[in-house]
């Protein structure tokens, strides 16, 4: 591309979709389309690797195109590196690693470069984008199964960072993981509520409805549900998930939105156990059909989701010799590919399998190794309140 007004339009699509993906996702995949298309038509320029990562996300995202989306993903990176374009190299790995490899790649293999992205952006002095980073890298670290400790420490760090720095947008969000590690960790009155040294849930929630935050809304949401099913409260957590089923957001990160489906599947399989519901049994079946389709792509990531899941699904029907196997297979698998935390709620599950089949000692030992798992993970609060409830 030489013509010097659409190399400018073209800069101004890739300010203007920056923006639009938070106030209207619709209007952020369009600009994408307009980006790809004018590349088309006009030629390659170094704005045209933003317009290449974004549509790649979009059909990672919204399409379940794993494979097309990662196709322009790497595209993007081969263009980034053709033209030097310093200036767009953090924001296309916070890009792809946010909404396009852990389709394909170890969730794991991306914490280097999202860690080198921040100080991209840093150094090009895009302090929104960097803290915007920053908040990814935490994220991630928590997901890959680091140390809550260390987690928690990331978060307080980063979050006092975006306060010095006024980008103010990323704080709420950091507040929300942050008191999520808190209270697996011990710190709050109680587990259940996002409510202690980081935030107020009561207050957040109505900040995030107020200003029609839907992202804030939902991750908020998604991790109640997820501290309701580490504590055994089921049926909050099931209330919980019928809050959350309304979302119109087209761009959702990968590993995140492979996690809340996971956890709806177990959620929906110990609710099938307690109560035989065919609602229930069905939500669960979705569950492990989409882990399914993702685990074919990054077996490395969701393979121990996808037998956790057939595990629990294998105990609704009744097919106890089957769902022994997955239960261990399971925590085979997560301890390989070093998701602790996953490994833990497998270790817990299995002890709970054991001690409905009247098995004390095979349910003890499973147990036993749930609660040095959470306690290497660093939820002591989760670890002493399996500890409380089930002696072993």
């Amino acid at each position: 591309m030489d013509n010097f007004q659409k190399i400018a339009a073209m800069r101004f699509l890739v300010t203007l979709s920056a923006y639009a993906y938070f106030a209207n996702q619709d209007l952020s995949a369009l600009l994408s389309c307009r980006m790809i298309q004018m590349t088309l038509i006009y030629g390659v320029c170094k704005h045209s690797a933003i317009g290449f990562v974004a549509y790649g996300s979009l059909l990672s995202c919204a399409y379940n195109d794993i494979s097309g989306g990662y196709r322009f993903g790497q595209l993007s990176i081969t263009l980034l590196k053709k033209f030097k374009a310093a200036e767009h190299m953090a924001r296309i790995i916070h890009i792809s690693c946010s909404m396009i490899n852990s389709y394909v790649e170890h969730h794991h293999a991306s914490l280097q470069a999202i860690k080198e992205a921040h100080t991209t952006a840093m150094k090009c002095g895009d302090i929104q984008l960097a803290m915007g980073v920053a908040t990814q890298y935490c994220v991630h670290s928590f997901q890959c199964g680091v140390n809550l400790s260390t987690v928690e420490k990331m978060l307080r760090e980063c979050g006092q960072k975006m306060k010095e720095n006024k980008q103010h947008f990323y704080v709420s969000y950091i507040m929300v993981y942050r008191q999520f590690v808190l209270n697996l960790i011990g710190h709050s009155d109680d587990p259940l509520q996002l409510t202690g040294e980081a935030m107020d849930q009561e207050s957040v929630m109505k900040f995030a409805i107020e200003n029609k935050r839907s992202s804030l809304i939902k991750t908020i949401n998604e991790f109640r549900c997820l501290l309701a099913y580490i504590f055994g409260e089921y049926t909050l957590a099931s209330q919980l998930i019928r809050e959350s089923d309304d979302d119109n957001l087209l761009y959702r990160p990968a590993f995140s939105t492979c996690t809340t489906i996971f956890i709806e599947g177990l959620i929906s399989s110990a609710i099938a156990c307690k109560t035989n519901v065919i609602e229930w049994k069905k939500k669960a079946f979705v569950s492990i059909e989409k882990i399914r389709y993702v685990s074919q792509h990054a077996p490395s990531n969701y393979q121990h989701m996808l037998v956790l899941l057939q595990a629990e699904s294998s105990v609704f029907l009744g097919d106890n010799v089957k769902a022994a196997e997955r239960y261990d297979n399971a925590i085979r698998t997560a301890g390989e590919d070093g998701f602790i935390h996953n490994q833990a709620i497998a270790f817990e599950r299995a002890g709970m399998f054991y001690l409905e089949q009247g098995n004390a000692a095979k349910a003890s030992h499973y147990y036993g190794q749930a609660h040095d798992a959470y306690l290497k993970w660093g939820a002591k609060c989760k670890a002493d309140h399996l500890r409380l409830r089930y002696p072993f």
